[in-house]
């Protein structure tokens, strides 16, 4: 009965541990408190041993205690105890056993403020009461274990131990009791209350946010204040120097430089947290950095290459003097070779070598392109024409050349083309002129015999001279050719082009003329279209 009577109370004392919240004694604060008592006394002292004697071993007795720090307490505890005496053949009741101790506590947290253990020790006195009342003095200690349960309310059970080191000082005892030392046991188990206990001061706190802050005169800052007093939040009232604060903190600087203070403070405990705020005047804007200047442009591609009728995309980037760089779309472009500029693309009318420059700002670069022209189909010339006349002289060697041009039209229905005429530098204009025509003409003729479509030939025109081969593409053996044949001009330059009809003309065309408008036959003066590759003939005969 009494261990299942012992086992519910652990259990009660360890719920109210888990389930009430943290509560910690102040310096300051007073502990009044009671509790059951059990004695285990010395085997000297002659206690009755029947069973009775159990309930006669249990007292009563009540406890006054003084924090003077967190954990440090000052107790005084008394308690009254009765037992019955035995002697042989004699019982003795009415026997009291009163100890009476002050001592010096340390109540040692476990795990926080809910639950500590208590240690101490500190003299006594103990006084008996049989027929007549005696003392003695003891020196006491005690362990235990506090539980706070809820509101002001503690749960205490406590061992202690008494020692006795001299008999009691009534004669009657002494023949009693004997006059030897003695120790007792105690085991006390109890309620305290700790009035206003609950309370941690040590977490107690104000704070500002933010903790400083640097404003111009007239400038406006808000600042929030919290209180934190036994762990819970309080109200805070504000005040400040250098300026005016409003009650929900918002902070008005003055006029005058300076470092000052935004208070908050908690009315009750008195606590307060502050501010830093300095006054001064914001510094004049620096002055702005000079506008970096272009120092350099770079026009890209530097060394182009086109197949006309294309042309060039270019691009220029200006590098600064602050060291950037960006691409310049109001840059001017220009080129040698009369190109048309559309934007940043330029086209040029003719093949050739040519330069661009870029100018930005006073500063320029410069590139190069090289404009060809598309190739043409293919090219009949040769023997195919004799010097001065436009018609088409045919054997095995030289056929092959329109015989080509006339099988990949056939093969190919869906090309255009367009045959441009020429003649060589013999001769005067007009005359080179009606050549180039007629010799288109006759080309075109031919084709449309060797089953060519008409409207695969878009056009033909002449160019007289004006086109002739470039140096770099007259072969050796060519020129071999001529001296052998004696050849009075260029052979090379008697010819057709069958070029694609949207690639660019090679020039402009001349004038159609009728054979009586163009004047005499050629002669072995030059036209002054272009200075023979070698001198002509005196006179220029009709093959």
């Amino acid at each position: 009965m009494r261990k299942s009577i012992l086992a519910g109370a652990l259990i009660g004392l360890v719920s109210a541990l888990v389930s009430s919240p943290a509560q910690a004694q102040d310096a300051g604060k007073w502990e009044i408190g009671g509790f059951g008592r059990y004695n285990h006394y010395d085997s000297k002292l002659p206690i009755h041993p029947v069973d009775s004697t159990w309930r006669n071993r249990y007292g009563a007795g009540g406890r006054l205690g003084y924090f003077f720090s967190k954990n440090w307490e000052v107790e005084v505890d008394g308690s009254y105890n009765e037992s019955n005496l035995y002697f042989p053949g004699i019982l003795v009741t009415a026997w009291a056993n009163m100890p009476f101790h002050a001592r010096l506590l340390y109540n040692a947290p476990l795990g926080g403020d809910n639950f500590k253990f208590i240690i101490g020790a500190g003299p006594g006195l103990t006084k008996y009461k049989y027929a007549t009342e005696g003392t003695n003095f003891n020196a006491s200690a005690l362990v235990g274990l506090r539980l706070h349960l809820f509101w002001w309310i503690h749960a205490r059970i406590d061992g202690t131990l008494d020692y006795e080191p001299s008999a009691t000082t009534s004669a009657t005892y002494q023949s009693a009791l004997g006059t030897e030392s003695r120790t007792t046991l105690g085991l006390q188990a109890g309620l305290s209350l700790i009035p206003g206990g609950g309370c941690d001061h040590a977490g107690d706190a104000v704070t500002v946010s933010p903790s400083s802050a640097t404003l111009a005169p007239g400038d406006k800052r808000t600042f929030s204040g919290s209180a934190m007093i036994c762990g819970k939040p309080r109200p805070v009232t504000y005040s400040a120097t250098g300026g005016d604060v409003t009650q929900s903190g918002e902070y008005t600087a003055g006029g005058t430089e300076g470092s000052y203070n935004v208070t908050a403070t908690e009315p009750k405990s008195g606590k307060m947290g502050t501010a830093s705020v300095t006054v001064r005047k914001p510094a004049p804007p620096p002055p702005p950095p000079p506008a970096p200047t272009l120092s350099r442009v770079a026009l890209s591609p530097k060394d182009a290459k086109y197949e006309m009728p294309g042309g060039v995309d270019y691009s220029v980037t200006g590098y600064y003097s602050d060291g950037t760089s960006k691409v310049l779309s109001t840059c001017s472009l220009s080129g040698t070779g009369n190109p048309s500029v559309s934007g940043s693309r330029l086209s040029w009318p003719a093949p050739g070598s040519y330069s661009v420059t870029a100018n930005c700002e006073s500063k320029s670069d410069n590139a190069n392109v090289l404009v060809t022209r598309r190739p043409p189909v293919i090219i009949i010339n040769g023997t195919h024409f004799a010097f001065n006349s436009p018609k088409m002289v045919f054997n095995k060697k030289w056929a092959d050349s329109l015989r080509a041009a006339a099988d990949s039209l056939k093969r190919h229905p869906e090309l255009r083309v367009r045959l441009d005429g020429n003649a060589d530098y013999v001769g005067s204009d007009p005359h080179n002129c009606w050549l180039s025509w007629e010799r288109a003409k006759s080309v075109r003729t031919e084709l449309i015999k060797r089953g060519v479509k008409a409207n695969q030939i878009v056009s033909v025109a002449g160019y007289s001279a004006t086109v002739p081969l470039p140096e770099n593409e007259i072969l050796q053996t060519w020129r071999d050719t001529k001296a052998k044949k004696k050849d009075k001009g260029n052979w090379w330059d008697r010819r057709v082009e069958v070029n694609f009809a949207d690639t660019p003309a090679p020039g402009t065309a001349c004038p159609e003329a009728s054979k009586s408008s163009a004047g005499k036959k050629a002669t072995a003066k030059p036209a002054g279209a272009k200075k023979a590759a070698a001198k002509p003939p005196a006179a220029a005969k009709k093959p």
